[in-house]
C-alpha cells in the first residue's frame, strides 16, 4: 500500500482478493479454530479484554463476546468523518487483516470487502480514540456497520441510513461474528493513519506549491538571487535546502526579473526560503516511510504465527503473541511532526505577505497593494487573515503526543492520542494552504501593479504560466472590490491545478529545473 494506492481507493477505486490472501488468512483462521477447540484461556478469544483479560469465556458464549466488543467500543462522538475518509480507513484495515497475522475468519473478511466495494462507508464519528489499544471506537464504528447495525452511508442518497435497510438495497448479508473476529476488527492504528494520509497528501503539496509561489512573490519584490546560489548550499549540504535552491533557479534563471540596487540584501522570508522550505521537505520524506510502514503493518493484539516459526518449546499449540503493535506512537509523532513543519511554510507565507503590503518594504508598490490607499484599503484585511490562520496553527502544533492518560482501569496506562495528532495535521494543512492562496493573491495583484507602472517589468518565464492563470482568475482592481471568488479560485488552483508541482512519490523530486 501506497498513499497514491490509498488516495484512489477512497476515491472509489474497488479491492480484489488474491488466492495467495485467502491462504494467509485460511491458514492464520485455522490455528484460531484450533485454540477454540482446546478451550486453553487465550487472549481475545476465549477471554475477556484490556483489565477483564483473566476472565474466561465459555465455547457457548464466545460469538456473544465479539458482539459485545463492538457494540461496547462503537462509542466515538462528533462530526462524521467524510465517507471517502472512511474507505481510506476500511481499505487500510483490510490491508492489515490481508496478512494473515490476525485470525479474521474468511466469511467476515469476504463481508468486509464487499462492503467496501459498494461505495457504501459505515458512520464513523471523528473523536473518540486514544490511539492504544488501536483506535478502538472509529474502527468498532465499521464493524458496527457491516454487522447491521447502526448507520452506514448510502452512497445513492448521499445520507446516513440504518444500516439493515443499507445492507438489503445492496445485497449484502450482515456479518455475524465468530471467535477472535470482533477484535480482529478494531485492534489497530488504521484511524490515525488514514485520516493522516490527508494531511501528508495535502502537506506534500503544500510543499511542492511553495517554491513557485515564493519564487513569483520574490520576483514581485524585485529580489535577489545570490541566497539561491548552488555554492551557498555547498557549504551546508543538507539535501532539502540544496533542493528548494535547486527549483528556484530553475524558476527564476539569470537576468530573467527585474531587482532592485537601493537594497542589496533581501528580508528572512525570501533570503531563507531554501532553509525554511528545504526542512518540510526532509521531513515529509521521513513522515510518508512512516506512515506507509504503519499502512503496510499488523497492528493487531494478539498476533498470530505459525508454530513453526514460534521458539517455544513443549507445546502442541500454536503461538500467539499478546504484544503492542496497536500503540499508535509512530504516527502520531509522525503527524505531530508533520503539523510542525508544514506550518513553517504557513508562517514563512504570512511573513512575505506582510512585506508586500508594507509600503516600508515591499519596493515601490502602493501600501496595500491597490490604488489609491487610504480611500482604498486593499489586502489590509486579507494579511489579518492569513496572520488569525496562522496563529491557530502556532496553537494546533502543539504535539497531541505529549499527551496521554491513564485507561481502561489502568491496564492501558500509556496511550498515544494519535487520533488527535491526525485531525489536528489535516486543519494545519488546510490553514497552510490558506495562507498560500492568500500569498499568491496578493502576488497577482503586486504584478498586475508592477506591470501598470513600467511596462517592460520582467519575469520569468516559467513562472509567468502561474501569473497568467492567477490574473485570469483575479483581474487587476483599480478600486476594493469583493475578493472572496477570487481568493477562492486560486485556493482551488493550488490544491488541484498550479503548475511545476511535483510528483507525490518524492516531494524532493525537481521537474521543474530539467
Amino acid at each position: 500500500m501506497t498513499i497514491e494506492k490509498l488516495i484512489a481507493l477512497g476515491d472509489g477505486t474497488p479491492l480484489s482478493i488474491s488466492p495467495e490472501t485467502i491462504q494467509r488468512l485460511q491458514q492464520s483462521r485455522d490455528i484460531v479454530d484450533r485454540i477454540v477447540e482446546s478451550k486453553v484461556p487465550t487472549y481475545g478469544i476465549n477471554t475477556g479484554f484490556g483489565l477483564m483479560s483473566h476472565t474466561n469465556v465459555s465455547y457457548s458464549q464466545l460469538c456473544d463476546l465479539q458482539h459485545n466488543l463492538i457494540r461496547s467500543h462503537a462509542s466515538g462522538v462528533g462530526e462524521p468523518l467524510h465517507p471517502s475518509v472512511v474507505r481510506r480507513i476500511m481499505a487500510l484495515r483490510i490491508n492489515t487483516l490481508a496478512r494473515g497475522k490476525s485470525g479474521v475468519s474468511l466469511d467476515t473478511f469476504k463481508k468486509l470487502v464487499d462492503l467496501f466495494n459498494t461505495g457504501c462507508t459505515p458512520e464513523v464519528p471523528s473523536q473518540g480514540t486514544v490511539g492504544a489499544s488501536g483506535d478502538l471506537a472509529p474502527l468498532a464504528h465499521i464493524a458496527l456497520g457491516l454487522s447491521g447495525e447502526g448507520l452506514i452511508h448510502n452512497p445513492r442518497t448521499n445520507a446516513f441510513e440504518p444500516a439493515p435497510s443499507v445492507l438489503r438495497e445492496y445485497n449484502l448479508e450482515p456479518a455475524k461474528f465468530v471467535a477472535k473476529d470482533g477484535l480482529s476488527l478494531v485492534n489497530g492504528t488504521q484511524f490515525i493513519t488514514g485520516v493522516g494520509s490527508q494531511a501528508l497528501e495535502a502537506g506534500i503539496i503544500c510543499a511542492q506549491v511553495a517554491q513557485p509561489i515564493a519564487a513569483l512573490t520574490l520576483v514581485a519584490l524585485n529580489g535577489h538571487m545570490n541566497a539561491f546560489d548552488a555554492r551557498v548550499h555547498e557549504c551546508r549540504p543538507h539535501v532539502g535546502s540544496a533542493t528548494v535552491a535547486r527549483i528556484v533557479r530553475g524558476l527564476v534563471p539569470p537576468n530573467s526579473h527585474t531587482t532592485t540596487d537601493k537594497d542589496v540584501q533581501d528580508f528572512y522570508s525570501l533570503r531563507c526560503v531554501p532553509q525554511i522550505h528545504g526542512t518540510v521537505l526532509e521531513s515529509l520524506v521521513s513522515i510518508r516511510h512512516t506512515l506507509e510502514t504503519e499502512m503496510n503493518s499488523s497492528t493487531d493484539n494478539p498476533l498470530i504465527f505459525d508454530p513453526a516459526l514460534c521458539p517455544i518449546t513443549n507445546t502442541e499449540l500454536p503461538c500467539i503473541i499478546s504484544a503492542g503493535n496497536f500503540h499508535g506512537e509512530y504516527p502520531a509523532k509522525a503527524l505531530d511532526t508533520l503539523a510542525l513543519y508544514v506550518g513553517e511554510l504557513g508562517r514563512a507565507s504570512v511573513a512575505r505577505s506582510m512585506l508586500m503590503i508594507d509600503p516600508n518594504r515591499n519596493r515601490g508598490l502602493p501600501a496595500f497593494v491597490v490604488n489609491n490607499p487610504g480611500v482604498n484599503s486593499g489586502f489590509m484585511c486579507w494579511e489579518l487573515t492569513a496572520a488569525a490562520l496562522d496563529a491557530e496553527n502556532r496553537t494546533l502544533s502543539m504535539p497531541a503526543s505529549a499527551e496521554t492518560a491513564n485507561t481502561g482501569a489502568g491496564k492501558e496506562d500509556h496511550v498515544s492520542m494519535g487520533g488527535f495528532s491526525a485531525r489536528k495535521a489535516v486543519q494545519v494543512v488546510e490553514n497552510v494552504q490558506k495562507m498560500l492562496a492568500i500569498e499568491l493573491l496578493m502576488t497577482t495583484h503586486a504584478l498586475h501593479t508592477r506591470f501598470s507602472n513600467k511596462p517592460n517589468f520582467m519575469i520569468p518565464k516559467e513562472l509567468s504560466r502561474v501569473f497568467v492563470d492567477c490574473a485570469s482568475m483575479s483581474p487587476r482592481m483599480d478600486d476594493d472590490r469583493y475578493l472572496k471568488t477570487d481568493y477562492e479560485a486560486i485556493l482551488g488552483y493550488i490544491q488541484r491545478d498550479l503548475p511545476l508541482k511535483k510528483n507525490l512519490v518524492n516531494p524532493m523530486s525537481d521537474s521543474s529545473s530539467k
